[in-house]
């Protein structure tokens, strides 16, 4: 599951990459489908993929509302305020809102813990309760069954 440490290592402390694929980094939408795919085998359709990376520009979460719909139930849509971080699993997709709009994301991994590229620089794991994550949490999605 999302929470075994050995295997994490390897998203951990890869460079930002627009679009990378891990080789040598990511961006927090490929990071989050590397993730995915490696813990529960998904990989959506490939022309998503496609449209994402031909449209790309840096505010990449819309892939992520095109696949939420298809693949996920939403578990929680809001303000910050009122998120109940009890309702996490390992896996989870949360998305922020950062100026405004959804524009960045990062999966669950248990323990307080988040997965996601920091300040466009690096991946790495962030607790959940850090201020600038916490107050811009604005929906949780997980894959269904």
């Amino acid at each position: 599951m999302c929470q075994d440490k050995s295997t994490l290592n390897k998203f951990i402390n890869k460079p930002y990459e627009p679009m990378g694929q891990g080789k040598p980094g990511y961006d927090c939408v490929t990071l989050m489908l590397a993730v995915l795919k490696e813990y529960k085998g998904f990989v959506p359709d490939s022309n998503i993929l496609d449209n994402y990376i031909d449209v790309w520009s840096g505010s990449n979460v819309s892939l992520i509302m095109e696949i939420a719909p298809k693949y996920c139930d939403t578990v929680w849509y809001g303000d910050y305020k009122s998120f109940d971080q009890n309702i996490l699993q390992p896996c989870d997709i949360i998305l922020f809102r950062m100026f405004g709009s959804p524009t960045h994301t990062g999966v669950y991994v248990g323990n307080n813990q988040i997965l996601t590229t920091k300040d466009n620089s690096i991946s790495a794991l962030v607790d959940i309760n850090e201020t600038v994550y916490s107050r811009m949490i604005c929906a949780v999605f997980r894959l269904k069954e």
